[in-house]
């Protein structure tokens, strides 16, 4: 392991501990993720420099369209927003919480599948001929089948 990867991660220029990961999920990233999440930095760094792109994710049931937002750091502060729940992190922390659980009872237990999670704000959702708004959207990633970042708004 290089020291760069010791790193732990930072919020608002503060060190972070990594959280403790079940077992079953240590060692294991879901390159579906990392490639969304990719997507997430790019796009607030394109942003930074002036340009309003919107991300498109082409998902099996439709085009799919937001603000790609990151997962709170605490399931408590998913809960505590002034104006509305972050459910994407809730679920995803308390996901984590019930695995550990669960491990407990059967140390042995694996999961079926990464479960990775795409979290959006602002989000529209186009399925044929039909729109629909949410404030927040949780999206399995492995329903996503391709992205983008387009200048242009999308099926207005």
């Amino acid at each position: 392991m290089t020291e760069e990867s010791k790193t732990t991660p930072r919020h608002s220029g503060k060190e972070l501990p990594w959280p403790e990961l079940p077992s079953a999920w240590q060692h294991r990233v879901s390159l579906k993720w990392l490639t969304l999440e990719s997507l997430r930095i790019v796009h607030q760094r394109l942003e930074t420099q002036g340009k309003a792109l919107n991300v498109a994710l082409l998902t099996t049931s439709g085009l799919v369209h937001g603000d790609l937002a990151q997962i709170a750091d605490t399931y408590e502060e998913s809960l505590n927003s002034p104006t509305h729940a972050d459910i994407a992190s809730a679920v995803v922390h308390l996901r984590t919480d019930l695995w550990r659980t669960y491990e407990k009872q059967d140390p042995e237990l694996q999961p079926t599948d990464s479960g990775a999670i795409v979290h959006l704000r602002n989000a529209t959702v186009h399925i044929g001929s039909e729109t629909v708004h949410f404030a927040e959207l949780a999206l399995f990633a492995s329903d996503i089948i391709g992205f983008t970042l387009t200048e242009t708004a999308i099926l207005q």
